[in-house]
């Protein structure tokens, strides 16, 4: 997600914030592996 911004409707959810913190370094993993798959493959 990007850093400090938040979906409006979320903004007061504490439930949101700790999903949204929830695998957030396998999320992070995920995120940078799809992204050199973007770079190798021209996209």
């Amino acid at each position: 997600m990007l850093t400090g911004q938040v979906y409006e409707p979320f903004r007061f959810d504490a439930s949101f914030h700790i999903r949204e913190e929830r695998f957030a370094p396998e999320k992070r993993r995920i995120a940078m592996a799809a992204a050199d798959l973007v770079l190798e493959k021209g996209l």
